[in-house]
């Protein structure tokens, strides 16, 4: 059974609160069942986050490995980071994920699955590093560009957008 520290559908994110804890998975043990009895021994985890309606076939889709354990906290620039750069998710519009856990033995057999948590979330953009000038042009020299050292070759406007 997979829970979570959030109850509410909303899977909140923003830059200001990036440190704080966005949630926590708990999942119990699978109790694998042997001829010989119970046994979890080298019982591995991995959570799959996903797009809702692509079943977790999604190329694109997170997967966290986590070995033994029965509990995962992810801080808010961590999932965000999962939804920007794993998912390629848009930040201008909510999108509906679903979290798994897959666990297996230790040779990658006798697959199992947890029950399914939804979320809708809205990743948010992560703001540029240093402020760009008040012209919204930057220059690019070098022997990589065209103009080489003499003379400074614009950056499209986009590139300093965020």
């Amino acid at each position: 059974m997979l829970t979570s520290s959030i109850t509410t559908p909303d899977l909140p994110l923003s830059f200001a609160n990036r440190n704080t804890e966005a949630l926590k998975l708990t999942w119990t043990n699978p109790d694998y069942k042997f001829t010989t009895g119970i046994s979890s021994q080298d019982v591995n985890y991995q959570i799959e986050i996903d797009t809702t309606g692509a079943n977790f076939t999604n190329p694109k889709k997170q997967t966290v490995s986590v070995s033994k354990e029965l509990s995962k906290s992810f801080v808010v620039s961590e999932f965000n980071g999962f939804l920007l750069n794993q998912l390629q998710l848009d930040t201008s519009v909510v999108h509906n994920i679903e979290i798994r856990v897959k666990s297996y033995l230790g040779n990658g057999s006798v697959v199992l699955y947890s029950n399914v948590l939804k979320y809708a979330v809205v990743p948010y953009p992560i703001p540029p590093v240093v402020n760009p000038p008040s012209t919204g042009k930057l220059f690019l020299v070098g022997d990589a560009t065209n103009g080489g050292w003499n003379n400074p070759v614009p950056l499209p406007s986009q590139a300093i957008s965020g």
